[in-house]
């Protein structure tokens, strides 16, 4: 079993959070565009270090579809993602990539098939930091507001922060911090794309 240390609790600022987020579907929505738009153009970047080449920033589009049958409810689901990557990537004074900074946004849907209902999963931000260690472990610490579906059955929502360190050998894998609610990243946290077995996350907002 993976160790987990300084694991808060997740009843506190997160299910007031959540409890909120419950009221008109437009309103959610026009606040949920503001928090975005304000964590964009707050983020701290992280600093420079001496002597070494200076950042390089861009926006990176994806799109992604990840569709299956999912046997947790019995039903296949199809995952449309649309997004942007505005990232800034940091070097050490070897020219060697020693960080990578992430401001994730994005508007997807989530569609039952079988009975032919989709859902919206988002809008929402997210920051992602990653740091590469000498030793070939990652740093990889993630804020924010990760997915959220509404007008469904139940919510489904990932928010909240989580510190991670990610070893060559995946059995020494850890999660140093988690706080908020985590319905699609507890499913595998050192896991970082979008999966097949993401998808049981989202049966609550069909059942």
């Amino acid at each position: 079993m993976l160790s987990v240390f300084d694991r808060e609790s997740r009843f506190g600022w997160a299910q007031r959070w959540i409890r909120a987020v419950k009221g008109d579907i437009m309103r959610r929505t026009s606040t949920l565009l503001a928090l975005i738009g304000a964590l964009t153009l707050t983020v701290v970047v992280p600093a420079q270090a001496q002597g070494a080449p200076p950042p390089v920033r861009e926006i990176i589009p994806f799109e992604n579809v990840v569709e299956g049958f999912v046997p947790e409810c019995d039903r296949t689901l199809r995952w449309d993602i649309d997004g942007q990557i505005r990232q800034t990537t940091f070097f050490d004074r070897d020219g060697d990539v020693a960080k990578t900074h992430w401001v994730v946004t994005e508007l997807n849907t989530i569609t039952d098939v079988d009975n032919d209902v989709t859902l919206n999963d988002g809008p929402f931000a997210f920051v992602q930091t990653t740091t590469f260690n000498a030793d070939g472990t990652q740093l990889v610490e993630i804020s924010g507001l990760s997915a959220i579906v509404v007008g469904g059955e139940n919510l489904v929502i990932d928010v909240g922060r989580l510190v991670l360190l990610i070893h060559p050998d995946p059995e020494q894998s850890v999660v140093l911090h988690e706080s908020g609610r985590h319905d699609l990243r507890d499913l595998d946290p050192f896991t970082l794309t979008a999966e097949p077995f993401h998808l049981q996350a989202f049966c609550p907002a069909f059942v």
